[in-house]
């Protein structure tokens, strides 16, 4: 895998969270993510079977294998 994240974006949507409301929150393509990459939350990762949330306070990236890895953010 090879790109970045401002590729994998496939754009932005508002998205309803129960704590926050309305949010412009952006979409990305996980067959496009690059591994090691952080993308904070909100945002959502789209692929063909499934539909992952990142939350305010979390973030993602993908490890070498392309699994997806959420952790809560340090404060």
């Amino acid at each position: 895998r090879t790109g970045s994240v401002e590729g994998a974006k496939k754009e932005e949507r508002n998205v309803y969270y129960e704590k926050q409301g309305w949010v412009n929150t952006p979409v990305y393509d996980r067959d496009a993510l690059p591994p090691n990459e952080v993308i904070h939350g909100p945002a959502i990762v789209e692929e063909k079977a499934a539909v992952t949330v990142i939350y305010q306070g979390q973030q993602l990236h993908l490890d070498k294998f392309g699994n997806i890895i959420i952790e809560m953010e340090e404060k």
